[in-house]
């Protein structure tokens, strides 16, 4: 984001910005927008991100700045819905047998609460004591704020555990997956699974459109859950 600024307005000093300069940025990702086929959400959040940025020292450094992207979000803006994979693909390539064995087992574990919850990767690592409900009549878990920023309003949220995402939480109760380190986004799943398309970015989507159900029962045996 800073950088793409810089590679448009040049490197200048924050006080020595310009609406100009604004508008040129806007410009730009107008036209990767038209010219790229990129979502005017994503150049609003790259516009939105970065004058939040600026406001922010703004204020701290009392510059004196105008509001120099006020007004110049892209208009268009739609939410997409991510495209989901292919069932056949999930349930022959993700679900083979043998096909998360390059995971370590907490890693592997983070995949099944994701199949059958849809939380962000990030949400199933900072689960925790607190926040983990197995002994509840339903079980569940609470999605809260705990020592971080939730991404958004609507992420604070209760989910109920079902499936291999319950049979792996039974497995480790105590949630020492919270301390898991993710490999780079990229590699939250095998290489060899991912597309141009970020796998990452199609968690929710990825399994719980595409018939996991049927393959739930061969998961569980393979936790030894009874």
């Amino acid at each position: 984001m800073v950088n793409s600024f810089v590679g448009v307005v040049g490197d200048k000093l924050v006080t020595e910005l310009t609406i100009e300069d604004a508008i040129d940025f806007r410009n730009f990702w107008r036209d990767r927008v038209v010219q790229e086929g990129i979502a005017a959400k994503t150049a609003n959040r790259e516009i939105g991100q970065l004058s939040g940025m600026i406001k922010e020292l703004n204020i701290l450094r009392r510059l004196g700045l105008p509001e120099l992207f006020k007004g110049l979000r892209l208009k268009g803006e739609v939410d997409k819905e991510p495209t989901p994979y292919d069932t056949k693909f999930v349930q022959d390539r993700l679900l083979a047998d043998g096909a998360l064995d390059g995971l370590n087992e907490d890693a592997r574990y983070i995949i099944y609460v994701i199949a059958d919850t849809g939380l962000r990767p990030s949400e199933v690592v900072n689960l925790n004591r607190k926040t983990i409900h197995l002994n509840a009549k339903i079980p569940y878990v609470s999605v809260l704020p705990d020592g971080r920023r939730l991404k958004t309003d609507d992420s604070l949220r209760e989910i109920p555990l079902v499936g291999v995402a319950l049979a792996a939480l039974k497995m480790r109760p105590r949630a020492s997956l919270a301390i898991v380190i993710i490999p780079p986004r990229s590699r939250l799943l095998p290489t060899s699974f991912c597309s141009k398309t970020d796998c990452v970015r199609q968690k929710t989507t990825l399994f719980t459109r595409s018939g996991i159900a049927s393959k739930i029962g061969s998961l569980q045996s393979k936790l030894r859950i009874a």
